[in-house]
């Protein structure tokens, strides 16, 4: 199945406003605002209003992954460390957190390629 994946909506957001759509999500350096107003700043026109902000927000409706295998990986110096941290804190228990050397960039994208795929193929269905 293809899924278009509108900019700003990321795989986590849809898995959570469409359970059963996917059996497992990963994400690598997800870049996740805690706030309408740090969204606007890094990156005016990403939400349309407040209330969109509140829509997609993959903090407040991290409960929604519960039953499906989740695994985020972010390098301790991504800039989006904080949201990170903050969507972490929210997954439900036993999501996979790889925190560790790297950043916001793609040395650290195509290090986190192969575990993540890893993760993924073993909820594949056939």
């Amino acid at each position: 199945m293809t899924v278009f994946v509108p900019e700003y909506m990321t795989v986590i957001e849809i898995a959570e406003r469409v359970p059963g759509l996917v059996t497992a999500v990963a994400a690598i350096s997800p870049a996740i605002w805690t706030s309408f107003a740090q969204a606007q700043a890094a990156s005016p026109g990403a939400f349309a209003s407040a209330a969109a902000f509140a829509a997609g927000d993959v903090i407040t409706h991290a409960a929604a992954l519960q039953g499906t295998p989740v695994r985020i990986a972010s390098g301790l110096n991504d800039p989006f460390r904080p949201g990170v941290r903050d969507l972490v804190k929210a997954l439900p228990p036993g999501s996979s957190v790889q925190i560790g050397p790297g950043c916001h960039t793609d040395p650290f994208f195509l290090s986190q390629e192969p575990p993540s795929l890893d993760f993924l193929s073993r909820f594949l269905r056939v």
